[in-house]
């Protein structure tokens, strides 16, 4: 018999070390509380870990004086509620999820379970925790959620992207319409009080197509003309400019930090200085500090994001003392027609508008902003490479002396009425214009005709497109030159005329002349003057 009882006190042991062993080395963190003398009479090595003091902190310790210390004051109540339907023997156990303070005022999100244990007589004996450790847990789930908003956020801005691109086109078209012949009706008038009329009518067709490029800009569907770019020179250059813009109470401080110069759109980065500027300033009606800052962002800094992290970059800060941005708004301020401006005081495209700009020349934005201490709005761009600027520079023509020299210009666009006005504009400027509607009339009037100089075209037309008209025309008349002019915004009909000549839709008479001019004034053989007219550099 008691062979018996060492043999079962023996296996008792071995089974206590055995599951001793197992709770040591677990990565979850256990610990045990006896009831009757209320402290701690067991903790793991995971438990250690995670609450960060060593066993002896809590083995014989108080397990209340450890619960007051790593709980939130606002969440005793609802915990102290669960512990007392335990002893009320209501429920054996409870798991309830919550943050925890930590030594040197850390903070853990983890997820506690507290079970009872009881004796043969069915009282209390041992409350057993078991905690589940949520960092990491929470932090994949921010991190996909993350992902998700702005796999949400690119769906929602392509979508307003396709809708803006397919809306440009045609709107473009109409603007071309208006303020053509708004611009030549201006010529043939005398009367102040008509021309004022006409002059009102222009201004607001170029605010139209303004706002047209900021759609353009936020969807990244502009066609960019990128160059090396001094980007200290921009900003001194425009600083009148600006100080115009703000008002009395506002201070505007320039401070240069970056040697490198931007491989970026010269126009498009003087939009970006722009609209910062102007959103730094309306964040302060009562007045403040504008600072515009330059520095350089070498590869490997940590502010660069994933997909530039080898890209050397400047980064342009505009820094404002106004009141912050709210946290509830913070997510959406790049978020196309977000504003928190009154009604008709802004158009919500301001920050979108840069956001794309920056992006689809390849650089990055990043804000950074405290409630009641200001917003800095970063807006980085590559580096220029010095192998980027090996073009030739233009040689500067002489275009009033040589404005003799006109020619045929073979029109098509199947619009009629952008058709129209091509053609009486070209007409003004005294050369032979012959017109088309699509591709088919386009040929039948080129294999007619002796010579074709200029064929003035658009790119996106039923059945032919002006590429491949281009290409047919150049088959017939080696000599013919080829000036596309467009609306269309597509990115894969941009990249198709790449190293083309291009006008984009709208303009005035006058830059379509000046352009026309130009191409076929330029082309003169070397061995009559040398001079030439490169073809621009292809956005990337």
């Amino acid at each position: 018999m008691r062979a018996e009882r060492d043999a079962l006190a023996d296996r008792l042991r071995r089974s206590e070390a055995r599951v001793k062993v197992l709770f040591d080395h677990s990565p979850v963190p256990v610990s045990v509380v006896s009831v009757a003398d209320g402290r701690y009479t067991y903790v793991n090595r995971a438990y250690c870990e995670f609450y960060g003091r060593p066993a002896e902190y809590y083995l014989g310790t108080d397990p209340y004086q450890v619960w007051v210390e790593v709980t939130l004051p606002e969440e005793f109540e609802a915990e102290r509620a669960l512990f007392q339907r335990i002893a009320d023997g209501e429920i054996e156990h409870y798991t309830i999820e919550k943050c925890f303070r930590l030594p040197n005022d850390q903070r853990a999100h983890g997820e506690l379970t507290l079970t009872v244990t009881r004796d043969a007589q069915g009282r209390m004996h041992e409350l057993v925790s078991v905690t589940r450790d949520l960092r990491s847990l929470r932090a994949t789930q921010d991190a996909q959620r993350s992902l998700e908003e702005q796999l949400r956020r690119s769906q929602k801005l392509e979508v307003v992207g396709r809708m803006a691109g397919g809306v440009a086109h045609d709107f473009n078209n109409r603007l071309l319409i208006v303020m053509g012949y708004a611009d030549m009706l201006r010529s043939e008038l005398s009367e102040p009080r008509l021309l004022e009329m006409v002059e009102q009518i222009t201004i607001s067709a170029e605010r139209s197509a303004e706002l047209t490029k900021q759609l353009l800009a936020f969807s990244r569907r502009q066609r960019l003309s990128p160059k090396s770019v001094d980007v200290g020179e921009t900003l001194s250059r425009m600083r009148r400019m600006l100080e115009s813009l703000l008002s009395e109470k506002v201070e505007l401080a320039v401070e240069l930090g970056a040697a490198e110069r931007l491989f970026c759109d010269p126009g498009q980065l003087e939009q970006v200085v722009l609209n910062l500027a102007i959103n730094a300033r309306d964040a302060m009606p009562s007045g403040g500090r504008l600072t515009l800052a330059t520095r350089d962002v070498p590869p490997g800094a940590p502010e660069l994001p994933a997909e530039l992290a080898r890209t050397h970059c400047v980064a342009l800060d505009v820094s404002d003392t106004g009141a912050g941005i709210a946290a509830h708004v913070l997510p959406h301020i790049f978020e196309p027609f977000f504003t928190t401006k009154p009604l008709g005081l802004g158009t919500g495209l301001g920050l979108s508008t840069v956001e794309g700009i920056v992006r689809q020349s390849g650089g990055y934005v990043s804000v950074a902003t405290r409630e009641g201490a200001g917003t800095t709005v970063t807006a980085a761009f590559p580096v220029s490479d010095a192998a980027l600027d090996l073009a030739p520079a233009p040689i500067e023509l002489d275009l009033e002396a040589r404005s003799g020299r006109l020619g045929t210009v073979l029109i098509c666009d199947d619009d009629d009425a952008v058709r129209k006005l091509l053609a009486d504009v070209l007409a003004i400027g005294s050369y032979r214009v012959l017109s088309a509607c699509d591709g088919q009339q386009a040929r039948a009037l080129a294999s007619g005709a002796a010579k074709i100089d200029l064929l003035v075209t658009d790119i996106v037309m039923p059945r032919t497109s002006g590429t491949e008209l281009a290409a047919e025309l150049r088959a017939m008349h080696p000599d013919a030159l080829v000036l596309f002019v467009s609306g269309c915004v597509d990115p894969d009909a941009l990249s198709s005329i790449q190293g083309e000549e291009f006008l984009a839709k709208p303009f005035l008479p006058a830059a379509l002349l000046k352009r026309v001019r130009e191409i076929i004034d330029a082309r003169v053989s070397p061995s009559e003057s040398g001079y030439h007219v490169p073809r621009s550099k292809p956005s990337s």
